[in-house]
Protein backbone atom coordinates (compact mmCIF):
# COMPACT_ATOMS: atom_id res chain seq x y z
CA UNK A 1 0.00 0.00 0.00
CA UNK A 2 3.27 2.69 -0.53
CA UNK A 3 4.45 3.62 -3.99
CA UNK A 4 4.12 0.82 -5.32
CA UNK A 5 0.14 0.89 -5.20
CA UNK A 6 0.31 4.68 -5.89
CA UNK A 7 2.15 3.86 -9.21
CA UNK A 8 -0.65 1.26 -9.71
CA UNK A 9 -3.35 4.04 -9.51
CA UNK A 10 -1.52 6.31 -11.71
CA UNK A 11 -1.52 3.63 -14.23
CA UNK A 12 -4.98 2.77 -14.10
CA UNK A 13 -6.06 6.35 -14.09
CA UNK A 14 -4.06 7.04 -17.39
CA UNK A 15 -5.57 3.63 -18.74
CA UNK A 16 -9.46 4.96 -18.18
CA UNK A 17 -8.18 7.92 -19.37
CA UNK A 18 -7.05 6.08 -23.01
CA UNK A 19 -10.30 3.82 -22.67
CA UNK A 20 -12.83 6.78 -22.68
CA UNK A 21 -11.27 9.00 -25.51
CA UNK A 22 -10.88 5.39 -27.27
CA UNK A 23 -14.91 4.96 -26.75
CA UNK A 24 -15.95 8.41 -28.02
CA UNK A 25 -13.85 8.56 -30.90
CA UNK A 26 -15.25 5.75 -31.94
CA UNK A 27 -18.90 6.84 -30.87
CA UNK A 28 -17.98 9.91 -33.17
CA UNK A 29 -17.09 8.03 -35.94
CA UNK A 30 -19.96 5.73 -35.70
CA UNK A 31 -22.26 8.20 -36.10
CA UNK A 32 -21.08 10.27 -38.89
CA UNK A 33 -19.79 7.19 -40.86
CA UNK A 34 -23.26 5.75 -40.51
CA UNK A 35 -25.49 6.80 -43.46
CA UNK A 36 -28.83 6.70 -42.41
CA UNK A 37 -32.67 9.06 -44.08
CA UNK A 38 -34.17 10.16 -41.17
CA UNK A 39 -37.25 8.55 -41.21
CA UNK A 40 -40.51 10.90 -41.94
CA UNK A 41 -43.42 8.67 -41.03
CA UNK A 42 -47.20 10.17 -41.21
CA UNK A 43 -49.12 8.58 -38.69
CA UNK A 44 -52.44 10.04 -39.39
CA UNK A 45 -54.15 9.38 -43.22
CA UNK A 46 -54.52 13.32 -44.78
CA UNK A 47 -53.67 15.00 -41.28
CA UNK A 48 -50.85 17.07 -43.10
CA UNK A 49 -49.15 17.35 -46.12
CA UNK A 50 -46.17 15.44 -44.98
CA UNK A 51 -45.24 12.56 -47.37
CA UNK A 52 -44.17 8.97 -46.33
CA UNK A 53 -40.77 8.27 -46.71
CA UNK A 54 -40.12 4.47 -46.14
CA UNK A 55 -36.53 4.59 -45.94
CA UNK A 56 -34.56 1.66 -44.03
CA UNK A 57 -33.47 3.00 -40.68
CA UNK A 58 -32.30 -0.11 -39.63
CA UNK A 59 -28.20 1.18 -39.71
CA UNK A 60 -29.13 3.16 -36.98
CA UNK A 61 -30.22 0.56 -34.64
CA UNK A 62 -27.14 -1.67 -36.05
CA UNK A 63 -24.70 1.20 -35.10
CA UNK A 64 -26.01 0.87 -31.72
CA UNK A 65 -25.55 -2.72 -31.19
CA UNK A 66 -22.38 -2.50 -32.98
CA UNK A 67 -21.16 -0.04 -30.17
CA UNK A 68 -22.18 -2.64 -27.74
CA UNK A 69 -20.63 -5.61 -29.95
CA UNK A 70 -17.46 -3.78 -29.44
CA UNK A 71 -17.42 -2.19 -26.15
CA UNK A 72 -19.47 -4.06 -23.21
CA UNK A 73 -16.62 -7.24 -23.92
CA UNK A 74 -13.88 -4.68 -23.30
CA UNK A 75 -15.88 -3.28 -20.33
CA UNK A 76 -16.63 -6.50 -18.62
CA UNK A 77 -12.47 -6.63 -19.03
CA UNK A 78 -11.89 -3.66 -17.71
CA UNK A 79 -14.22 -4.22 -14.23
CA UNK A 80 -12.92 -7.87 -13.90
CA UNK A 81 -9.36 -6.06 -13.77
CA UNK A 82 -10.15 -3.64 -11.02
CA UNK A 83 -12.15 -6.09 -9.12
CA UNK A 84 -9.57 -8.72 -8.78
CA UNK A 85 -7.02 -5.73 -8.23
CA UNK A 86 -8.84 -4.54 -5.46
CA UNK A 87 -9.32 -8.01 -4.04
CA UNK A 88 -5.51 -8.43 -4.24
CA UNK A 89 -5.00 -4.88 -2.22
CA UNK A 90 -8.31 -5.59 -0.14
CA UNK A 91 -10.22 -8.73 1.14
CA UNK A 92 -13.33 -8.71 -0.03
CA UNK A 93 -16.21 -6.01 -1.80
CA UNK A 94 -19.01 -4.53 -0.35
CA UNK A 95 -22.60 -5.93 -2.76
CA UNK A 96 -24.12 -3.12 -4.71
CA UNK A 97 -27.01 -0.54 -3.45
CA UNK A 98 -29.79 -3.08 -1.51
CA UNK A 99 -28.08 -6.38 -2.07
CA UNK A 100 -28.89 -8.72 1.17
CA UNK A 101 -26.23 -9.71 3.71
CA UNK A 102 -26.46 -13.00 2.00
CA UNK A 103 -24.89 -11.36 -1.57
CA UNK A 104 -21.71 -10.56 0.71
CA UNK A 105 -18.69 -12.84 -0.45
CA UNK A 106 -15.06 -12.53 0.04
CA UNK A 107 -13.36 -12.31 -3.15
CA UNK A 108 -10.27 -14.67 -2.18
CA UNK A 109 -12.72 -17.24 -1.73
CA UNK A 110 -14.76 -16.53 -4.60
CA UNK A 111 -12.39 -14.82 -7.54
CA UNK A 112 -16.04 -15.11 -9.56
CA UNK A 113 -18.12 -12.70 -7.81
CA UNK A 114 -17.18 -9.61 -9.32
CA UNK A 115 -20.81 -8.29 -9.49
CA UNK A 116 -19.85 -5.51 -7.01
CA UNK A 117 -17.69 -2.97 -7.75
CA UNK A 118 -18.23 -1.17 -4.74
CA UNK A 119 -16.21 0.37 -1.74
CA UNK A 120 -14.80 -2.32 0.14
CA UNK A 121 -16.41 -4.04 3.30
CA UNK A 122 -13.43 -4.62 5.36
CA UNK A 123 -14.86 -4.88 9.03
CA UNK A 124 -13.58 -8.83 9.48
CA UNK A 125 -10.08 -8.19 8.17
CA UNK A 126 -9.40 -5.38 10.29
CA UNK A 127 -10.12 -6.87 13.28
CA UNK A 128 -7.65 -9.79 12.08
CA UNK A 129 -5.19 -7.60 10.87
CA UNK A 130 -5.42 -4.34 12.95
CA UNK A 131 -4.90 -2.85 10.26
CA UNK A 132 -7.57 0.15 8.51
CA UNK A 133 -8.59 0.54 5.32
CA UNK A 134 -11.67 2.21 5.65
CA UNK A 135 -10.10 5.67 5.26
CA UNK A 136 -7.63 4.89 2.76
CA UNK A 137 -6.74 7.99 0.44
CA UNK A 138 -5.50 4.83 -1.97
CA UNK A 139 -9.09 2.60 -1.56
CA UNK A 140 -11.06 5.89 -2.31
CA UNK A 141 -8.43 7.24 -5.34
CA UNK A 142 -9.06 3.66 -6.59
CA UNK A 143 -13.08 3.56 -6.15
CA UNK A 144 -13.04 7.25 -7.69
CA UNK A 145 -11.51 5.60 -10.81
CA UNK A 146 -14.09 2.79 -11.33
CA UNK A 147 -16.75 5.95 -10.65
CA UNK A 148 -15.03 7.68 -13.32
CA UNK A 149 -14.93 5.55 -16.10
CA UNK A 150 -18.62 4.35 -15.87
CA UNK A 151 -19.41 8.18 -15.83
CA UNK A 152 -17.18 8.92 -18.57
CA UNK A 153 -18.52 6.35 -20.95
CA UNK A 154 -22.13 6.31 -20.86
CA UNK A 155 -22.64 9.65 -22.03
CA UNK A 156 -20.96 8.13 -25.84
CA UNK A 157 -23.24 5.40 -25.51
CA UNK A 158 -26.06 7.94 -24.59
CA UNK A 159 -25.29 9.88 -27.88
CA UNK A 160 -25.51 7.11 -29.87
CA UNK A 161 -28.77 6.24 -28.64
CA UNK A 162 -30.19 9.54 -28.66
CA UNK A 163 -29.11 9.67 -32.70
CA UNK A 164 -31.01 7.13 -33.53
CA UNK A 165 -33.85 7.64 -31.77
CA UNK A 166 -33.72 10.97 -33.57
CA UNK A 167 -33.56 9.25 -37.01
CA UNK A 168 -36.37 6.74 -36.32
CA UNK A 169 -38.00 6.92 -32.84
CA UNK A 170 -39.32 2.93 -33.61
CA UNK A 171 -35.67 2.22 -33.60
CA UNK A 172 -36.20 2.25 -29.83
CA UNK A 173 -37.85 -0.92 -30.09
CA UNK A 174 -35.09 -3.08 -31.45
CA UNK A 175 -32.19 -0.68 -29.33
CA UNK A 176 -34.15 -2.17 -26.29
CA UNK A 177 -34.23 -5.68 -27.20
CA UNK A 178 -30.52 -5.60 -28.06
CA UNK A 179 -29.78 -3.97 -24.64
CA UNK A 180 -32.26 -6.58 -23.05
CA UNK A 181 -29.95 -9.48 -24.50
CA UNK A 182 -26.69 -7.75 -23.16
CA UNK A 183 -28.22 -7.73 -19.71
CA UNK A 184 -29.26 -11.36 -19.81
CA UNK A 185 -25.98 -12.45 -21.41
CA UNK A 186 -23.90 -10.45 -18.41
CA UNK A 187 -25.71 -11.74 -14.86
CA UNK A 188 -23.43 -14.91 -14.80
CA UNK A 189 -20.47 -12.31 -15.93
CA UNK A 190 -18.09 -10.45 -13.97
CA UNK A 191 -20.11 -7.77 -14.87
CA UNK A 192 -22.05 -5.58 -12.46
CA UNK A 193 -20.08 -2.57 -13.36
CA UNK A 194 -21.33 -3.38 -16.63
CA UNK A 195 -24.69 -3.61 -15.63
CA UNK A 196 -25.15 -0.50 -14.35
CA UNK A 197 -24.36 0.87 -17.55
CA UNK A 198 -26.91 -1.54 -19.47
CA UNK A 199 -29.51 -0.66 -16.93
CA UNK A 200 -29.11 3.16 -17.90
CA UNK A 201 -28.73 2.94 -21.49
CA UNK A 202 -32.51 0.31 -20.73
CA UNK A 203 -33.72 3.11 -19.13
CA UNK A 204 -32.60 6.38 -21.80
CA UNK A 205 -34.08 4.01 -24.63
CA UNK A 206 -36.97 3.79 -22.84
CA UNK A 207 -37.20 7.67 -21.98
CA UNK A 208 -36.55 8.46 -25.72
CA UNK A 209 -39.65 6.40 -26.93
CA UNK A 210 -41.75 7.41 -23.85
CA UNK A 211 -41.39 10.71 -25.59
CA UNK A 212 -42.57 9.39 -29.05
CA UNK A 213 -45.24 8.29 -28.11
CA UNK A 214 -46.52 11.19 -26.42
CA UNK A 215 -45.85 13.19 -29.37
CA UNK A 216 -48.14 10.84 -31.18
CA UNK A 217 -50.65 11.20 -28.84
CA UNK A 218 -50.81 14.53 -28.62
CA UNK A 219 -50.58 14.44 -32.68
CA UNK A 220 -54.01 12.24 -32.53
CA UNK A 221 -55.78 14.66 -30.20
CA UNK A 222 -55.39 17.80 -32.35
CA UNK A 223 -57.20 16.18 -35.44
CA UNK A 224 -60.71 14.54 -35.54
CA UNK A 225 -61.23 11.18 -34.11
CA UNK A 226 -62.76 10.06 -37.82
CA UNK A 227 -59.35 10.67 -38.69
CA UNK A 228 -57.83 6.87 -39.63
CA UNK A 229 -54.60 6.15 -37.51
CA UNK A 230 -51.53 4.89 -39.54
CA UNK A 231 -48.88 2.55 -38.75
CA UNK A 232 -48.42 1.75 -34.69
CA UNK A 233 -50.71 4.13 -33.52
CA UNK A 234 -53.98 2.58 -33.44
CA UNK A 235 -52.38 0.04 -30.47
CA UNK A 236 -50.73 2.99 -28.69
CA UNK A 237 -53.30 2.71 -25.81
CA UNK A 238 -54.76 6.05 -24.17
Amino acid sequence: MSGDFLMLIALTTKELANFKSMAREFSNELRASTKVTKSTITWLEGSTSQIANNADTSAASEAYAKMLTIFIPLLVDESSFFAHFMCFEAPSLEPSEGATSDDKANCHNDANNDDNLGILDIDDHERKTGRSFSNSPELKELNESLQELLDGIQEDFYAVVDWASKIDPLRCISMHGTTERYISGQKADAAGFVRVLLDDLESRISMQFSRFVEEACHQIERYERNVRQLGVVPYIPR
